[in-house]
């Protein structure tokens, strides 16, 4: 893929999300309760009690999500990963159907969908390891309980094979 194509699709992606922003019945709440995170590779919609994230159709060195299908895959498969910690943030992944001016997420509308989004629940941002550190309210207790937890979840999963993380298939 050439720089044409990733700004082609990035332009047909920004129109889809401004529209999801301002559209009164793409979304369950009135456009003046939502508001846009923007990452390298996510456009993050962030609607009352709900966040929906969808991939910007990139092809670059290390990812492709330049189909819809390589971003339902993708968005698939962080659903699978993250609900094993926080199921109760990681709900489900939905289509959107109709045009990029006029797009509506879930439901069964006629055609092949035009996306994918993950869904979300929205949690306390307050709450974020970062702003705790920022108020010194990262304490040793704190770290001490997430390191037990992260311990716990990686001793419940299988060993990876024995040659995963070799330099060859790094560098592959």
């Amino acid at each position: 893929m050439n720089d044409s194509d990733n700004a082609s699709r990035l332009a047909e992606h920004e129109r889809l999300v401004a529209a999801l922003l301002r559209d009164p019945h793409a979304l369950a709440v009135p456009p003046a309760e939502r508001s846009l995170l923007q990452t390298h590779i996510s456009s993050l919609i962030v609607a009352g009690d709900e966040v929906f994230k969808l991939r910007k159709p990139l092809a670059l060195d290390f990812l492709d999500f330049s189909t819809p299908a390589q971003r339902r895959a993708d968005c698939e498969e962080e659903l699978r990963l993250n609900q094993r910690t926080a199921p109760q943030v990681y709900v489900d992944v939905l289509p959107v159907q109709g045009k990029a001016d006029a797009p509506r997420l879930g439901g069964t509308a006629d055609g092949e969908p035009i996306d994918w989004a993950l869904r979300m629940r929205r949690f306390d941002d307050t709450q974020r390891l970062d702003r705790l550190a920022d108020q010194h309210r990262l304490d040793a207790p704190l770290i001490d309980a997430l390191a037990r937890a992260i311990a716990r979840f990686h001793q419940s999963l299988p060993p990876s094979p024995p040659d995963y993380g070799r330099p060859d298939g790094v560098r592959h």
